[in-house]
């Protein structure tokens, strides 16, 4: 039985070293004679007061190592109980370890009905550097029990190592159940951060090779006719192999896991016939893997696959848990393609009720887009996560559309408003909010619209507040500067440097004094850079 890639811990991990050396000085007083511990991942576990003095004497000369260390390679064939002779004549008793139908170690009873007379023998025949007398002398003293109690023994044995079975399976089905939950928390912390679907496609596809304790995995999402799976992220793959990055629905593995809408996996990659070029998959040493699909409401989106560089057949469990991350998966993709569709729409209708504002006020034509781009380059400067930013820039965006219920004859007004018209004007942050809550906008969308014509001083409108967000803080910079620079009605456009001098010296009264310095300088890079 092979050993699980990276899936199982060693067994000192399942069960702590000092527990199994109060096992090992059990049966080795059980049996009196030697017991020696065998980790499937380590080299021999040997608490020196456990081992038959007579192995002891063998494994301290050059020779002796060698040749015990070519009977463990023979003991690491063994997958149930079986009598060994060992290279000094021991007749040792190999008991597997086995837990959730896996073998991770071994529990070796050394010097079973042995027959002195075949160990002197034996002794006889060894090189020169072997204390011969010692060796006789300690073999003298060695037990030789009879066949009724060495079968009444073996049940002991049997006992133990089933309650060794128990304690693995018990503490490797918690670690399993942890590492799954970690690689869904994984995901799931970077859904809450981003809505980047390449950062949560790269979360997706670590976290899958991390729980199933692989090095490689893709993510294949269909294209947009569904005819075809595209590579879109992998780790641990090499650039020769993501050359090729379209599958066909029903060719090859991924292609059937789309078409049957269920999990395959392939043991053997070289004798496998589903695979349709199994030499690329030798050439990246590839010598299993397993794919299931990605599914949101019975729709399937793509696939998620891991690899295994050892040819190994993937359990039921196994592919439970692939399965559990694949559909947190595709809930996340579905997700991000949903408010991708929102956002597009928003956008769609935001340019819709710009065209709106613009045909009723001919000098604000490009004012929304300019100040959402502002505003974006300010949040970005100030380190707003990404999510942010796309508020920003809908808050810019939508940020005038109250104008639409203002009359033209204020909007387009020469000269200098009256208190009445003033009052009607200050109106506007309102029926933006008015108009925009119907569209399902989130909160901090709304109290940015609302409040990017109230000042830090409380001075401002259309409720003289202190407490504001800092989205409006920054809309509102954003807003007087392209304001400011633009052609109006009442006044022609102030120069760039005289626009600065403004904010300058509205910092602290109208405008948040560090956003202001955050702006200054990127209008003074994008000088240099032009």
């Amino acid at each position: 039985m092979k050993f699980k890639n990276g899936i199982y811990p060693k067994l000192t991990d399942l069960i702590d070293r000092s527990t199994l050396k109060e096992i090992q000085d059990s049966l080795a007083q059980t049996f009196e004679t030697g017991v020696v511990i065998i980790d499937r991942k380590d080299k021999l576990h040997i608490p020196l007061g456990s081992v038959n003095k007579f192995c002891m004497c063998i494994k301290g000369t050059k020779e002796g190592k060698k040749r015990c260390s070519e009977f463990l390679d023979k003991i690491k064939e063994i997958d149930k109980p079986k009598e060994l002779i060992c290279p000094m004549g021991l007749s040792c008793l190999v008991t597997p370890i086995i837990t959730d139908e896996v073998l991770i170690g071994w529990i070796v009873v050394e010097g079973l009905l042995t027959s002195r007379s075949k160990v002197l023998s034996l002794v006889k025949k060894l090189p020169s550097e072997f204390d011969i007398a010692r060796l006789t002398s300690v073999l003298k003293r060695m037990s030789v029990l009879s066949k009724k109690n060495i079968e009444a023994r073996k049940t002991h044995l049997f006992s133990i190592i089933h309650l060794i079975s128990t304690l693995c399976h018990r503490k490797y089905q918690l670690d399993k159940r942890n590492i799954e939950l970690s690689g869904l928390f994984e995901i799931n912390k970077t859904i809450i951060s981003t809505m980047d679907l390449r950062k949560v496609l790269m979360s997706i596809v670590n976290a899958a090779a991390t729980t199933m304790g692989l090095k490689k995995c893709a993510v294949r999402l269909l294209d947009e006719k569904g005819k075809a799976l595209v590579m879109t992220t992998s780790c641990g793959l090499s650039k020769e192999y993501l050359k090729k990055t379209e599958v066909l629905v029903g060719k090859s593995i991924v292609g059937r896991v789309v078409k049957e809408k269920k999990p395959i996996f392939v043991s053997n990659t070289q004798e496998d016939k589903r695979l349709e070029d199994p030499s690329r998959t030798r050439k990246e040493n590839i010598a299993s893997l397993l794919s299931v699909p990605l599914i949101f409401q019975n729709r399937v989106l793509g696939t998620i696959t891991v690899y295994s560089s050892q040819i190994h057949k993937f359990t039921d469990d196994e592919i439970a848990v692939l399965s559990n991350l694949a559909d947190q998966a595709a809930i996340a993709i579905e997700n991000i393609r949903l408010f991708v569709l929102r956002s597009e729409g928003i956008i769609s209708i935001s340019q819709s009720l710009g065209e709106t504002i613009e045909a009723k006020d001919t000098y604000t034509k490009g004012h929304c887009e300019n100040v959402a781009n502002y505003a974006v380059a300010i949040a970005n400067n100030l380190g707003l996560p990404e999510d942010h930013l796309n508020d920003i820039y809908l808050a810019g965006l939508f940020h005038d559309i109250g104008k639409i219920g203002v009359s033209e004859k204020i909007l387009l007004k020469p000269g200098p408003l009256t208190l009445e018209e003033f009052n009607d004007m200050k109106k506007h942050p309102t029926i933006s909010v008015n108009i925009l809550s119907p569209i399902d906008f989130n909160k901090e969308i709304l109290s940015v619209v609302h409040q990017h014509h109230e000042r830090v001083d409380g001075k401002g409108y259309p409720y003289g507040i202190f407490d504001i967000t800092l989205g409006a803080r920054i809309i509102e910079i954003a807003d007087a500067y392209d304001a400011m620079t633009s052609d109006r009605p009442y006044r022609k456009a102030l120069s760039k440097s005289d626009a600065i001098m403004e904010l300058k010296r509205c910092a602290g009264m109208q405008f948040d004094p560090k956003i202001v310095e955050v702006f200054i300088k990127i209008l003074e890079e994008e000088k240099e850079n032009q």
